[in-house]
């Protein structure tokens, strides 16, 4: 058992260094065909077409369906995303806070230049920013009572009242994805 549970940690751990290689490489300077080529020196719209994109499915498909929704709806804590270390209520609040900060173009309180915000119009951002402050609050009460009371696993379970909380979350980030189309489109970038 000892031997199979090394070989694990083993196996994983390299898994890991190869994905955070691969990361790592498609921003190294000098290579014509990863990310950082694409964005600094060939098509710009392109690229930031792909960005908008995957950010649009990240926050609808991986962060509101398959870390929230499915745990939610089974409702199983098997299912949800860190079924092991009960950390699913930080997995969500620091998924989303990366979002945010490529959205408003800062990082630990810093603004570090123009976001995709600044090409929006008066009511298309006052109307994001409401959802986003939607999002931030449902995100903020699952991590409070996570930290206080009851892990997300049994946050999830049906006679909980903050399972109707995860769901209404799970439908917001969904209409947040879906936003991505409406940001990119005045960036002047069609999705």
């Amino acid at each position: 058992m000892q031997r199979d549970s090394l070989a694990y940690l083993q196996a994983v751990s390299a898994k890991i260094v190869t994905d955070l290689s691969l990361v790592s490489s498609s921003w190294i300077d000098g290579d014509a065909r990863n990310y950082r080529a694409l964005l600094l020196e060939g098509d710009a719209k392109e690229a930031l077409k792909t960005i908008y994109a995957a950010m649009g499915v990240f926050i609808k498909s991986e962060l509101a369906n398959e870390r929230i929704a499915v745990a939610v709806l089974t409702p199983s804590e098997e299912d949800e995303h860190s079924c092991f270390s009960d950390n699913t209520h930080r997995d969500i609040a620091t998924n989303y806070q990366g979002f945010k900060n490529v959205i408003m173009a800062t990082y630990k309180g810093a603004y570090y230049g123009t976001s995709p915000l600044d090409a929006m119009s008066i009511d298309a951002k006052a109307k994001l920013r409401h959802l986003m402050l939607k999002i931030e609050n449902k995100i903020a009460s699952i991590d409070t009572i996570a930290k206080t009371s009851r892990h997300f696993d049994y946050q999830i379970r049906p006679n909980d009242p903050q399972s109707r909380v995860i769901l209404k979350l799970k439908n917001e980030l969904r209409k947040l994805g879906d936003m991505m189309v409406i940001i990119a489109k005045q960036n002047g970038i069609r999705i």
